[in-house]
C-alpha cells in the first residue's frame, strides 16, 4: 500500500487546523471560565459573617483546618 504525498499533507493539514483550533478553544471559552470559577470562589469567601456565627475559621484557617482533619494533638 503505497502512501501518496497527497494523504500524507492532508494529515498534516488537519493536525495543524485541529492544534489551532484546539488553541482557540481554550483561549476563548476554556480560561475564561476557569477564571470565572475562580472569582466566584473568592468572592464565595468575601461574604459578610454575622457577630453570632463561628468566626475561627476565618481568623486561623490553616490551624482550624488542621485541628479539624488530624484532631488535637496528645499531651
Amino acid at each position: 500500500m503505497e502512501t501518496s504525498v497527497a494523504s500524507v499533507a492532508v494529515s498534516i493539514v488537519i493536525a495543524v487546523v485541529s492544534w489551532w483550533v484546539w488553541r482557540t478553544l481554550k483561549w476563548v471559552w476554556f480560561k475564561p471560565k476557569m477564571l470565572e470559577s475562580y472569582l466566584r470562589r473568592q468572592e464565595a469567601r468575601s461574604k459578610t459573617i454575622k457577630l453570632t456565627d463561628d468566626i475561627t475559621p476565618r481568623v486561623v484557617p490553616y490551624p482550624f483546618h488542621m485541628l479539624k482533619t488530624h484532631g488535637m494533638f496528645p499531651g
